[in-house]
């Protein structure tokens, strides 16, 4: 019996396509699930994820942008050049950091605190060349997006960022260690927000940035030997393995400590101390039986000075000898000068000095209060006894400057009349915009472009060894506060009848570079005031060139 023939060519076709269309959707769904690839990851990504979500986001070349990276802390900036290798490896990483911000905490900063932050705790500040918006990793739901920036992805964007500070020692123990400060512009002004990018899995903030800062810088913070730290900690600075320390100081077991002829400068403010306690003494006892630290009077030594002394006996007498040695120095050798150099050292302890926190001594003069087509070649610091005449110089300084400076606040003291102006844009750009006062000090005479020898006339009468000093060292520190190398190794007076003479025996440093050693010079400056006229004059003698640091 001939089997019945069955036609399954259609059946089969359709089964054929029914599988493959199963076969189809199956793979799109392990596709979508398992294989589909995420967004592309463009070259310098960062994830993040605030919400729920994770998403690529592209970082713009914001590096490109940095004008300007300063190291801050402990009273110190450092800049860094943003084109060099460790500037651009700094620019590269901290603008990640800034795309990858996915945590905003609830704080607010006065400029105050700002200002506090950068002196005391350790952080890099960047400045942007201008005003900048930065995409960040913060997930922004829907329902909020109608007054919050976000991209086409829904990631928050930070508009008008002109500068990022990123603290990585919290110093003054307020918990921002961590955290960047992002400074927006604000109708001409920084605002302040606080960011901190998560820690995956973990509600922990991430700080692994700081090491990496500190692998490119290579701080000095993270290499020190004991030896150089104990240098450090008490004055002293660590150059080529050795460590230099302060005039009149030398290193020992205990880091810089006294020269037994001098004194520390422990011993320089405890026998000044003991003089002021023998000066209200009713014990008939001359100073050179009478021991500093073992006598009773009106005067109240501290514990410190006591303990000294204990350590360190010294009878009046010879307190009052150490201190005119010291104050009339005139006598260094090579180290004691590097050691001065290559220091925190500027000048003596009771050296005239002013704290400007940071901002930039100005003085109005004939070039500046002038437009730049009316200005002639001639630098001539203004004097006037009136305010309003003052503040007119200043504001026509700021209007003929390169950029405008608002006027923030304003003083005077009897040596000048002062307005402290700040850039905008620029916050941490101040200018103390000064004008001597007639009263005091008249310099029309002296001509910054053609400087002979007389630099002015001091008006204050009488003249006496005491403000004379404190004139001198004030023109001294105007000149040179904010040159290293210019350092003052000592400043003495005398009164020589019809005139009054101040002695300054100080530092200047021509630095090398490249296989050149550093030329330090030190030079002896007399001023000489006439009692009569009040005209200063000064000559300046080179006593002795030393080889410094070489490159």
């Amino acid at each position: 019996m001939k089997a019945k023939t069955k036609n399954w060519t259609p059946k089969f076709i359709a089964l054929a396509v029914v599988c493959l269309l199963i076969g189809v959707g199956i793979g799109l769904l392990g596709y979508h699930y398992f294989l589909k690839p995420q967004s592309a990851v463009y070259e310098e990504l960062t994830q993040g994820n605030t919400s729920t979500n994770w998403q690529s986001t592209k970082v713009e070349s914001t590096k490109e942008m940095v004008e300007e990276i300063v190291l801050l802390g402990n009273g110190k900036k450092e800049p860094i050049d943003p084109k060099s290798e460790e500037g651009t490896e700094i620019a590269s990483l901290l603008t990640c950091k800034l795309h990858e911000l996915d945590l905003q905490a609830k704080c607010a900063f006065s400029k105050e605190e700002i200002q506090e932050i950068e002196q005391k705790d350790r952080s890099i500040r960047l400045f942007f060349k201008k005003p900048i918006d930065i995409t960040i990793s913060q997930w922004v739901e829907p329902e909020e997006r109608d007054h919050i920036s976000v991209d086409e992805k829904g990631y928050r964007i930070l508009e008008d960022v002109g500068t990022a500070l990123f603290i990585s020692k919290d110093n003054l123990d307020e918990g921002l260690e961590g955290h960047i400060l992002v400074g927006h512009y604000v109708e001409g002004r920084i605002s302040y927000s606080c960011w901190a990018i998560q820690k995956e899995g973990s509600q922990e903030i991430e700080k692994n940035w700081i090491e990496e800062i500190n692998e490119i810088i290579s701080t000095e913070e993270n290499v020190k030997t004991a030896e150089q730290k104990l240098c450090e900690d008490t004055g002293g600075v660590w150059v080529n393995n050795a460590c230099l320390c302060p005039p009149g100081l030398t290193f020992t077991s205990e880091g810089c400590v006294a020269h037994s002829q001098y004194g520390p400068y422990l011993g320089i403010h405890c026998c000044e101390a003991c003089l002021e306690a023998f000066s209200g003494c009713p014990i008939a006892v001359g100073p050179v039986a009478l021991m500093c630290g073992e006598f009773s009077s009106g005067y109240n030594m501290s514990v410190e000075c006591k303990e000294y002394f204990k350590e360190h006996p010294a009878s009046v007498a010879k307190c009052k000898s150490l201190l005119k040695e010291q104050s009339n120095q005139a006598e260094f050798t090579d180290q004691g000068i590097l050691n001065a150099v290559y220091s925190n050292y500027k000048y003596p302890e009771d050296f005239y000095q002013e704290d400007l926190k940071g901002a930039s001594l100005y003085y109005e003069n004939t070039i500046s209060v002038r437009p730049p087509v009316e200005r002639e070649h001639k630098w001539i610091e203004l004097c006037t006894d009136n305010k309003s005449q003052a503040l007119e110089w200043s504001e026509s300084s700021s209007k003929n400057s390169a950029c405008y400076r608002d006027l923030i606040d304003e003083r005077e003291t009897e040596k000048y009349f002062e307005g402290r102006r700040g850039y905008s844009e620029k916050p941490s750009d101040i200018i103390l915009s000064r004008v001597h006062k007639c009263s005091y000090l008249d310099r029309s005479k002296y001509d910054k472009f053609e400087r002979g020898t007389t630099l002015g006339r001091f008006n204050q009468r009488p003249v006496t060894i005491e403000n004379v000093k404190e004139l001198i060292e004030y023109l001294w520190f105007i000149e040179n506060y904010n040159i290293d190398g210019q350092k003052v190794l000592s400043s003495f007076t005398e009164d020589q009848g019809d005139s009054v003479k101040h002695t300054i025996y100080e530092t200047h440093v021509v630095y090398g570079d490249w296989g050149v050693c550093d030329q330090i010079t030190l030079i002896k400056s007399e001023y000489i005031v006439d009692k009569n006229s009040g005209e200063i004059t000064i000559s300046q003698e080179n006593v002795k060139t030393v080889k410094g640091k070489c490159h």
